[in-house]
């Protein structure tokens, strides 16, 4: 339980230190999502996940405040966020989908979050 608490805890220093993380990281906290929906998470696993669950979460919570500012100046977007939100353990796997799809080394994680974000959630041709 230790090693646990020491892996969350420097999880969400580590994450929370960053701007960014690396693609291996980000795709490694991906699968994470799709394992745990499967069997208990090992702590390398529960590090990924923790990792990337903040990363997607705190994007989505800019993406959301920038859009309901903008949303009230009538500016259209490439996508439209639900009014319940998004559920990152749904939208996580849909992330890895995008990347299996698209993948491209010179992408960004920003980037998959944002491609796979206009794919799911399009705001039907407004844009």
């Amino acid at each position: 339980m230790k090693i646990i608490s020491i892996l969350i805890l420097t999880s969400i220093c580590f994450s929370n230190s960053l701007l960014s993380i690396d693609n291996e990281t980000f795709i490694n906290g991906l699968k994470a999502f799709e394992t745990d929906r499967k069997r208990k998470l090992n702590n390398e696993e529960l590090f990924y996940y923790l990792t990337v669950y903040q990363y997607i979460g705190g994007i989505l919570d800019g993406i959301t405040i920038e859009y309901e500012y903008n949303s009230s100046i009538q500016n259209r977007k490439k996508y439209c966020i639900p009014e319940a939100g998004i559920d990152l353990n749904n939208f996580a796997p849909k992330i890895l989908r995008t990347i299996k799809k698209k993948y491209n080394p010179m992408l960004t994680p920003r980037m998959y979050v944002a491609l796979t974000l206009e794919e799911e959630y399009s705001c039907g041709g407004f844009w």
